[in-house]
């Protein structure tokens, strides 16, 4: 997923002077995901990565997992007291325009940056806003190869479930029950199939179950 120029490009169309990234015990999910730092690296003290428009990338790290941002390209700082992390980060952020960070006011799943931090970085100088904007452009979108991927999986999905009303149409006519599990099971089947794969079995759900996004059956339902 790296991939610095695409970075620059959000930045530059958010109007941002750079994106910070900043994580610890891999607590930034979004972090870790456009900077390809695998969740099984050892991420015990806290990292910095400033990825701006027009000046190097700059990565701060503690002396102890100095090697954790080696695969992204940039200027490597390393820190091993607080007040060190303090000086590399003044010395570090861009002289001018506000900073995109992982928090957000109206997105809670996208805020990462805890406050602790954001006082830190505002008390060396950081003008900081959302980076939702950025988040959506490097994330949000998807290329020819993924929008076909996307279509493919819409057909498959629309067929399955054509398919499971035609079932529960002829099963009505024939006088038979219809539980809401056989249904799924339809569907699943179909996913199962053309090679789909999901988190979670569809949710099919009759009654009082159609206003319960989070409705599941036991069993066989």
């Amino acid at each position: 997923m790296l991939d610095i120029t695409r970075s620059r490009r959000a930045i530059r169309e958010e109007g941002l002077s750079a994106w910070l990234f900043c994580n610890v015990f891999h607590r930034d999910q979004i972090a870790d995901l456009v900077l390809d730092v695998p969740s099984g690296r050892m991420n015990t003290r806290p990292w910095v990565c400033i990825v701006s428009v027009d000046r190097p990338t700059v990565k701060i790290v503690h002396r102890i997992e100095s090697g954790i941002l080696d695969h992204v390209p940039g200027e490597t700082i390393t820190y091993y007291t607080r007040e060190q992390l303090k000086e590399a980060l003044a010395r570090s952020l861009p002289p001018e325009g506000r900073v995109g960070a992982d928090y957000s006011v109206g997105i809670p799943i996208g805020s990462f940056l805890d406050h602790g931090t954001a006082l830190l970085l505002e008390s060396v100088g950081a003008r900081l806003a959302p980076a939702e904007g950025l988040v959506a452009r490097y994330l949000g979108t998807i290329d020819s190869a993924g929008k076909s991927s996307h279509d493919a999986a819409a057909a498959v999905l629309y067929a399955a479930v054509d398919d499971a009303w035609a079932k529960i149409r002829e099963a009505m006519r024939q006088g038979r029950t219809v539980t809401e599990g056989a249904a799924r099971d339809w569907i699943t089947h179909a996913f199962d199939a053309a090679g789909l794969e999901s988190d979670e079995p569809p949710i099919v759900g009759a009654g009082v179950h159609t206003s319960d996004p989070h409705f599941s059956i036991a069993g066989d339902g």
